[in-house]
């Protein structure tokens, strides 16, 4: 991604190039100026190659072009340590990930107002190390309600309500480094009722297993693996009872429409039942929902020879398995006419 970056920026944006890029440092045995030129002796570039070689690679007009560059040289010619001192001290800054770039985007603000303001609140975590709260009013919030950050809601968006369970899981970078996805993911409205029944279910699902004893270690590593797939399963019955999807247009020897219309953003407000309507023992009926999911998805595991030269873990992180297998055949097994 930043490859990319600094590519559109040469050849598109040449004079935003000194805004964008944070330029090279020189390091030299010395150097003389004269007038607008520079003679360098024995010098190497100590941070900035990756820029030089994109405008080596991709620089292609005739016009120049601003880029912030440093020259340094040692104070005491002797002094055999100075330059590696800078390439180390250049080359191993705290790293800037994809999600700290975008901490300050409006839409990340924006979720953040929207699912901390009025109950029930949801604590959501935009930047790495804020504290949004003290501890006088986290020992009065649910577990569910609890510090979550914007990474994570990310993931479950993206394999629940998106239907992606594996990306989900196995490259959860794709939530702020892929553009594409980002865009799903955070430049919706806000929807806080269904963000808030998602890391509901999420969490009840977390308790579930950690609250389990099971006595099959398969369907356990199948419960532990399977984070984001069951709750995706959970989100696939609930787009069959809304109609936004129809069994019926799935068509085993053309599987692409059916999965295309699975992964669109056509699920929007609660999915719990609110207030009284909501059965007191609700959660044991989602814990029976969750049993039922892990041993439906254990039986299309073991019952595929394909399959077997997988461990569980691969077949679990990876989204062809989830609309070729887990997909077809729980609409084979209980949806069909």
């Amino acid at each position: 991604s930043i490859d990319e970056a600094v590519k559109k920026s040469i050849q598109q944006n040449k004079d935003e190039f000194w805004f964008l890029n944070n330029g090279i440092i020189i390091g030299c045995e010395d150097f003389n100026i004269d007038g607008d030129k520079i003679s360098l002796y024995k010098f190497s570039i100590i941070n900035g190659c990756q820029t030089t070689t994109m405008i080596g690679k991709y620089f292609t007009g005739t016009e120049d072009f601003p880029l912030v560059c440093k020259i340094v040289k040692p104070s005491n010619s002797n002094n055999a340590q100075f330059i590696p001192r800078i390439a180390e001290a250049s080359n191993s800054q705290k790293p800037i990930n994809d999600r700290d770039l975008k901490s300050n985007y409006p839409e990340q603000k924006r979720l953040q107002t929207a699912l901390n303001s009025e109950d029930p609140k949801l604590f959501i975590e935009i930047k790495r190390g804020e504290f949004l709260y003290g501890n006088a009013i986290a020992r009065r919030l649910e577990g569910w309600q609890a510090k979550k950050t914007n990474e994570y809601l990310g993931q479950i968006i993206l394999g629940s309500l998106l239907q992606r369970p594996g990306t989900a899981r196995s490259s959860k970078k794709n939530v702020f480094s892929v553009n594409s996805d980002y865009k799903a993911i955070f430049h919706r409205t806000p929807d806080k009722e269904l963000y808030v029944d998602l890391v509901k279910i999420h969490y009840y699902y977390m308790e579930y297993i950690n609250s389990t004893n099971f006595t099959d270690e398969f369907r356990k590593q199948v419960a532990i693996y399977g984070k984001f797939t069951v709750p995706a399963v959970l989100l696939f019955y609930i787009k069959i009872l809304r109609k936004v999807i129809d069994t019926n247009d799935y068509d085993s020897s053309n599987k692409r429409p059916f999965i295309e219309s699975l992964k669109k953003d056509n699920i929007d407000g609660a999915l719990f039942k609110t207030g009284e309507n909501l059965p007191d023992d609700f959660e044991v009926t989602l814990q029976s929902l969750f049993s039922i999911t892990i041993r439906i998805i254990a039986r299309i595991y073991t019952s595929k020879e394909e399959n077997k030269q997988k461990t569980v873990t691969n077949y679990l992180k990876n989204d062809s398995n989830y609309y070729d297998y887990i997909i077809p055949d729980i609409i084979d097994e209980y949806f069909a006419d």
